[in-house]
C-alpha cells in the first residue's frame, strides 16, 4: 500500500458517507496495515503542503545563524546613540527634572571650580555631552569646558548677555541673548552656524528643542518655531505678554506662558492655539508635562495671588485642581516622577503632591531662603538648589536628606549626568561635584 492509498483510507474512515456502512473490523485493518507500511520519518504532515522533510539540526543552525546576521546588520544600520547626553534645560522638551544620570553615590566631592566672565542666572543650566560642559553666562559669552577637568575648550561671544538655558542639537549649541537673537554655535570649535532676529526684545526664556526644531519666545510676547538646522522661522505667535520663561512640549503640543496670566497650548506644527487660559496677574514658571495634565506655578512677581500650583487639563485647559503652599508663598513644580509632582517654594520647603489629585503627600524643609525654581531627579534621589547657596540631595520617596554641598553664589539648576552634578552660580563659578569613588578635594557636608 502506498502512502497515497493509506491516506484514502484514513479520509474514508473518518468521513465516510452515511449511505455507506463500514466494515466492522475496518479500523483494525486500517491499523494492520499502517504497521505493516514503511514508514517514511524523515518526512513531516504541514497541512495543504503535502509530506515535506523534517529539518535535520545542521539545517536549523545555518537558519539561526542567518537570523542572527540579519539581526546584527540591522542594529548596525542605525544611527550611533550618545549616551552621555543633556541637552536642555530640566531634562527634556516635557520638563520633568528627569537627568540622565547617574547621579553621585555618597556625598559628591569637588571635582573642579572655574570662574567665568558672567553671572549664571538660576533660570539656566549647564548642558553636557560627550565629555564637555557647555555655558552661557550673562556677559554673553558662550564657552565648551572639558568635563572631567574644567579646562576651557573654546569660547565665543555673543555681544549681548544670556539669560536662559541653551539647547543642544545634534552638532550645535542653540541660545537666545538680550538683544532679540537666537544664535546656533558649533559645538566643535565655537563658529557661529545661523543666527535669527525674533524682534529687538529681550529673550531671557530657556530654549526649548524637540524633534529638530527650535522654540523660544521674547519680550515682547512673540513665540516663535525655527528650523534647527538652518535658523529659518517655521511659524510666530502672539502670547499676549512677555515670555520670561522656557516652554515645555508633548505630544505635539507646546505650552508657554505669558505675563499678565495668559498660559496658551500651541499646535507645534502650526503655531496655532489649541487653547488659551488666564491665570490672573504676573508671570508663569516654567511648565511641567504629565500624562494628562500640565503643571504650572502662577503668580510670580505678583504682589497679590495666587501664588500657587495649578493643575491644568491638556485636552481643554480647565482647571483640575490648585495647591497653595500653606506659607502662602509662591510654590513651582518642581519635578514629576515617582507618582509625584514635587513643588519648590520661596518658603524653603518641598511639597511632594499627587499628581492626579494635588494632595499633598509629604514635606520637608530644605533651605532658610528660597529653593532654586526647579529640581532635578535621578531615580530615587531628588536634587534641589537654594538661596542659601548649597545644593543639596532628598529622598524622593520619603523627603529624607541625604547631603548638603555648599557653593560660591546662588546656584542654578543642577545637570546630573555620569556620576556628577554641574552647575554654575550668580558669581560666575561653575561647579563639578563628583562622585567620590572617582577621588577629588571633599566639597560638602
Amino acid at each position: 500500500m502506498t502512502m497515497n492509498d493509506r491516506d484514502a483510507l484514513i479520509k474514508l474512515a473518518i468521513s465516510a458517507p452515511r449511505t455507506v456502512e463500514a466494515p466492522a473490523d475496518l479500523g483494525e485493518a486500517i491499523f494492520r496495515q499502517i504497521r505493516v507500511t514503511k514508514q517514511e520519518r524523515g518526512l513531516v504532515r504541514l497541512g495543504r503542503l503535502g509530506w515535506v522533510r523534517r529539518l535535520t539540526p545542521a539545517l536549523v543552525t545555518v537558519a539561526l545563524l542567518v537570523l542572527l546576521a540579519l539581526v546584527v546588520i540591522a542594529i548596525g544600520s542605525r544611527p550611533p546613540q550618545r549616551p552621555h547626553l543633556l541637552s536642555e534645560y530640566h531634562g527634556g522638551p516635557d520638563r520633568t527634572g528627569i537627568m540622565v544620570g547617574p547621579g553621585p553615590r555618597g556625598v559628591p566631592v569637588l571635582a573642579w571650580d572655574v570662574t567665568r566672565p558672567g553671572p549664571l542666572p538660576f533660570t539656566t543650566m549647564p548642558l553636557v555631552q560627550d565629555g564637555r560642559v557647555y555655558v552661557a553666562d550673562g556677559s554673553g559669552t558662550v564657552a565648551a569646558l572639558d568635563a572631567a577637568t574644567g579646562r576651557t575648550l573654546w569660547e565665543y561671544s555673543t555681544g549681548s548677555p544670556a539669560r536662559g538655558a541653551p539647547a543642544l542639537l545634534r552638532d550645535l549649541l542653540i541660545l537666545g541673548t538680550d538683544a532679540g537673537h537666537v544664535i546656533a554655535l558649533s559645538i566643535a570649535d565655537g563658529a557661529p552656524a545661523w543666527d535669527q532676529a525674533i524682534g529687538s526684545a529681550p529673550i531671557s526664556a530657556s530654549v526649548l528643542e524637540a524633534d529638530g526644531q527650535i522654540y523660544v519666545g521674547n519680550a515682547d510676547g512673540t513665540f516663535v518655531a525655527l528650523d534647527g538646522r538652518t535658523g529659518a522661522r517655521l511659524w510666530a505667535a502672539d502670547v499676549g505678554g512677555s515670555v520670561t520663561r522656557g516652554a515645555a512640549l508633548a505630544d505635539g503640543v507646546v505650552y508657554v506662558g505669558a505675563t499678565g496670566g495668559r498660559f496658551s497650548a500651541l499646535d507645534a506644527t502650526t503655531g496655532r492655539d489649541r487653547w488659551r487660559v488666564e491665570l490672573g496677574p504676573g508671570e508663569e514658571g516654567t511648565p511641567v508635562v504629565g500624562p494628562g495634565a500640565v503643571f504650572v506655578g502662577r503668580g510670580l512677581l505678583a504682589p497679590d495671588g495666587p501664588h500657587d500650583v495649578v493643575a491644568l487639563d491638556r485636552a481643554d485647559g480647565t482647571t483640575r485642581w490648585t495647591f497653595p503652599a500653606p506659607s502662602g508663598r509662591q510654590v513651582l513644580p518642581g519635578a514629576l516622577a515617582n507618582g509625584l509632582l514635587y513643588g519648590v517654594s520661596d518658603d524653603g520647603s518641598i511639597y511632594a503632591l499627587d499628581p492626579a489629585s494635588g494632595v499633598l503627600q509629604w514635606t520637608v524643609a530644605a533651605a532658610a531662603a528660597q529653593l532654586g525654581t526647579l529640581g532635578a531627579i535621578v531615580g530615587n534621589v531628588l536634587y534641589v538648589t537654594t538661596a542659601d547657596r548649597n545644593v543639596q540631595a532628598f529622598d524622593a520617596t520619603t523627603g529624607a536628606h541625604l547631603w548638603t554641598v555648599d557653593v560660591v553664589g546662588v546656584p542654578t539648576q543642577a545637570a546630573v549626568v555620569d556620576g556628577s552634578l554641574f552647575l554654575g552660580t550668580s558669581l560666575g563659578h561653575v561647579y563639578a561635584l563628583r562622585d567620590p569613588a572617582l577621588g577629588s578635594t571633599p566639597a560638602g557636608s
